[in-house]
């Protein structure tokens, strides 16, 4: 969510378009790269990707850990292996159990990690083609771009997979620089994805000490504190796992079966807590100076509040006065990120919230101050409405009438519509566009659709210069963009064209970053956010459930 942020995009494959995203931080290999694993490959008889490209400074040690862990035999598994125990929350009730985990792979790179139950349940997964994720509320969405390549990276390192050849097509060079007597480590990414995982290493087993990943600013890091063998395979029975420093979750892997599910493909997405009673009426809606859409809903059957459509939050949220005279449950904390930072906020519980024809059952809120939401509306806000709608109903945002609808998912009938691509970057639709400065248009890009910003777009530094935006100073006003979380510079300056899903808005201003901004907007995978501004006068039909948008 922001109140002056944007993002970018554009058809075609999601290869190609990945290519003209931010530069490459990796040092190119030398030509006679050192490729591991082809003795697996006529051992198998089975049809596999290219195996793990390794740089020759690496590949002793690579080939080291591989021998440590029992690559070999793992690879031979064809019909996988299964782990299943406990998840304990960090800081936990020593009698409190957990919730149960269980960790499936394929040699091929398929994975499933599912923690818990009920709806607090959580399933990431891979089958070859889509990563997603499932929530027990059954909420189901395939991902794209760094939410992608952080779940790919994240389960082919904690399965070990990243030793076998398989469809993970994985880069591994030893990391220079590190402090003499430190434990060696590597750098695995995936080639052009912009994104990498640190691999320490123990000089003494060869064993995998830890892993990290970053994005965002934020670190995940996931320490392998037991291993064990079976089948001539070591893999961790004991993992912890940190986030931003502070620790999260412990896993204990109390059995190792052989054998995997039937299939990693996702599963379909049918949320178990909205409810529709009908649908396509207006809702109660006010629009701010920017554009922006805020619709009346109610808490709890009674209380009612006004909240702004975010397609950019990744959840919900309220003000703390709204939370407390509705007496809602504090259930816990989160970390939130967004233009200008990131923070951690308390998350709320409540019994329902009805917008419209659509009732949610026990919606969770971060508590939030929205004072600087109220400032420029003009009125008193309550608080954000995200992801929880979004991925729930079919929302038409009518910018001619001013007004919001909802449709139950399948129930929308618009023969006339035209339907453009929509990829998912965690929970934010992104949209495929360009943006034309002068007399030539930028090649495809990606932007996110996040109407909590008002801005046109707001366009990140990386894009900025590798497409030469600011070529013209003469043209270039310095301007702030306030988020949640904090303000960013950018200079305001005026376009030929912007394209977006199939529309073309001429002689618009934009937002140019002029530094690199933390959270959403440093991301190379996206160019910008594309706000409400650039939707005045538009119908924007959003349908997350189905990957498409029309606007009109």
């Amino acid at each position: 969510m922001s109140s002056g942020g944007a993002r970018a995009g554009l058809g075609g494959p999601v290869r190609s378009v990945l290519r003209e995203a931010g530069p490459s931080r990796r040092r190119p290999f030398p030509r006679d790269r050192a490729w591991l694993g082809l003795a697996c490959l006529a051992l198998c008889g089975c049809e596999v990707r290219p195996p793990v490209r390794v740089d020759p400074d690496a590949a002793s040690l690579v080939e080291a850990v591989r021998r440590a862990v029992g690559a070999e035999a793992l690879f031979e598994a064809r019909e996988g292996v299964t782990l299943a125990g406990r998840r304990l929350r960090a800081g936990a009730d020593p009698d409190d159990e957990g919730r149960p985990i269980v960790l499936s792979a394929r040699p091929n790179g398929d994975f499933l990690l599912a923690s818990g139950s009920g709806g607090g349940a959580l399933t990431r997964g891979f089958d070859g083609q889509d990563a997603w994720v499932a929530t027990g509320r059954g909420v189901a969405r395939t991902l794209a771009f760094g939410a992608r390549e952080v779940q790919l990276l994240d389960g082919w390192l904690r399965a070990q997979l990243w030793l076998v050849p398989g469809a993970q097509g994985l880069d591994v060079e030893l990391e220079r620089g590190t402090e003499p007597g430190a434990p060696p480590t590597l750098r695995v990414a995936r080639p052009d994805a912009h994104l990498f995982a640190r691999v320490t290493i123990d000089p003494a087993t060869k064993l995998p000490l830890e892993y990290a990943i970053e994005r965002h600013g934020a670190v995940r890091r996931v320490a392998f504190e037991e291993w064990t063998e079976e089948g001539g395979v070591l893999l961790p029975a004991r993992t912890a796992e940190w986030y931003d420093g502070e620790l999260t979750f412990e896993d204990v892997y109390l059995r190792r079966t052989p054998g995997s599910p039937p299939t990693f493909a996702p599963p379909a997405s049918r949320p178990e807590d909205a409810e529709f009673t009908g649908g396509g009426a207006p809702l109660p809606t006010r629009q701010d100076p920017g554009g922006r859409y805020y619709v009346r809903a109610t808490l709890n059957g009674e209380r009612p509040v006004w909240l702004l459509l975010d397609t950019g939050f990744g959840s919900s949220a309220l003000s703390a006065r709204a939370g407390a005279e509705a007496g809602l449950e504090t259930i816990g904390s989160a970390r939130l990120s967004g233009v200008g930072g990131a923070g951690r906020r308390t998350f709320l519980a409540a019994a329902s919230l009805r917008v419209g024809p659509l009732e949610l059952a026990d919606p969770h809120f971060a508590a939030i101050d929205t004072a600087h939401l109220s400032a420029r509306a003009g009125f008193e806000v309550d608080g954000i409405l995200g992801a929880p709608l979004f991925e729930r109903a079919v929302v038409v945002l009518d910018g001619r009438a001013g007004a919001v609808s909802l449709f139950p998912p399948g129930a929308l009938r618009a023969e006339d519509v035209r339907w453009s691509r929509l990829l998912v970057d965690g929970t934010a639709p992104c949209v495929a566009g360009t943006v034309r400065p002068g007399t030539v248009s930028t090649p495809p890009l990606w932007f996110r659709l996040d109407t909590g910003s008002d801005d046109t777009l707001t366009v990140a530094r990386w894009a900025v210069r590798r497409h030469d935006l600011a070529a013209d100073r003469t043209r270039l006003r310095p301007t702030q963009l306030a988020g949640l979380f904090g303000l960013v510079d950018g200079w305001r300056t005026k376009v030929a064209a912007l394209e977006f899903g199939g529309t073309t808005r001429r002689g618009v201003e934009v937002t140019l970053l002029t530094g690199e901004a933390p959270g959403p907007l440093a991301d190379p995978w996206i160019a910008g956010n594309l706000g409400t501004r650039a939707l005045v006068g538009l119908r924007v039909v959003l349908d997350l459930a189905r990957g498409r948008v029309a606007i009109d």
